[in-house]
């Protein structure tokens, strides 16, 4: 026997409704799991997955366990090739997963939604009470693809049940959102993240500050960062920029500006790290401690670029970056942008 949702952090009053709707036996014919990327939900989806399923489900003390024995929980044994965290139901009959990798750049259109959904809730389950489709990246359907959807939602059998996960709630028509209950996942604090990744990702603690912050309340997103060679090398590259702008010629400059356009699908996370080594070396400058500084792995060079600095600049620094960051939500010219940051930074 295993106690489900014990692998979900975080959400305690959402893994309690999922538990008391098993209990009660009072499930819901259709759920959209909304939030941030990375924050839980294709975890949370198939969970509860596996315990609707499950033939020899228990209940105790308000907790609810799966038997981990039969033939649909054995079917949740393989790990997700995206997120190899997560246990997925390998050829199991009575659950359908529309993948991600399925979806066209339109999005999930009517054809997908007929064929993969729609023509599939006809058949009735396989020696089970339910079927379950969970449609990742639900945000993804047409408006033309949610209408067709709409009419099965409403006139769902009872043994179909919808798990429908979504990034942006506000991309779904409110047609949609009035036919399922709508679970909010919120992000994870800070703490949460942090404890995760000392205790079982086995990283410093100072580098799980780092990447506690960046990850916003999302575990997904922390572990990913840890793994992420390309986020290591960014912030490498910036705090390289950084610690070297004041000394540079302007022919360099101009340089610095053709490299950040090289990198610009990372743009947003390069002017984040920019931030918050500018906000640790405000807080050093003001406070004269490093008790509040989130890049304790980078205390040296924090302390050394401080000692050169003074708060009045390095607070007209971090709205530079503000500033380009509203100019390229503007879409206006990225080089152009990069050039005159580079130029602000480097006091030209």
């Amino acid at each position: 026997m295993k106690q489900s949702f014990t692998d979900i952090l975080g959400n305690d009053n959402i893994k309690n409704l999922l538990r008391l709707s098993l209990i009660n036996n009072r499930l819901h014919h259709a759920y959209i799991f909304y939030g941030l990327k990375g924050c839980g939900k294709k975890l949370l989806a198939n969970n509860f997955a596996k315990a609707i399923l499950c033939k020899n489900l228990k209940t105790k003390n308000k907790n609810v366990y799966v038997c981990d024995g039969c033939i649909s929980c054995k079917s949740f044994k393989q790990k997700d090739p995206q997120k190899d965290s997560i246990e997925i139901a390998v050829n199991n009959p009575n659950i359908v997963y529309i993948h991600p990798q399925k979806m066209s750049q339109n999005g999930l259109g009517v054809e997908q939604v007929r064929k993969e959904i729609i023509e599939e809730a006809n058949k009735p389950p396989f020696d089970n009470r339910y079927r379950i489709f969970i449609i990742n990246n639900a945000q993804l359907m047409s408006v033309t693809a949610q209408n067709t959807l709409l009419k099965t939602l409403e006139d769902a059998p009872n043994n179909i049940i919808f798990l429908l996960l979504c990034q942006n709630i506000n991309a779904l028509l409110p047609t949609v959102l009035s036919r399922c209950i709508n679970i909010n996942i919120k992000p994870l604090t800070n703490c949460i993240i942090n404890d995760y990744l000392i205790k079982n990702i086995n990283i410093l603690p100072d580098i799980a500050e780092f990447v506690t912050h960046f990850a916003k309340g999302s575990i997904g997103q922390a572990k990913s960062l840890v793994e992420d060679e390309e986020f290591i090398n960014l912030r490498l590259f910036v705090l390289n920029t950084i610690c070297n702008i004041n000394d540079i010629q302007l022919h360099q400059v101009f340089e610095l500006a053709r490299q950040l356009e090289a990198k610009k699908e990372n743009i947003q996370d390069i002017l984040d790290i920019f931030i918050l080594f500018y906000r640790d070396v405000l807080i050093y400058i003001k406070s004269g401690n490093t008790n509040n500084i989130l890049q304790k792995d980078i205390l040296k060079n924090i302390i050394n670029f401080a000692g050169n600095s003074n708060a009045n600049d390095v607070l007209n620094k971090s709205h530079q970056i503000e500033e380009a960051r509203k100019y390229l939500k503007s879409n206006s010219n990225f080089s152009l942008i990069m050039e005159v940051l580079m130029l602000n930074l480097a006091n030209f």
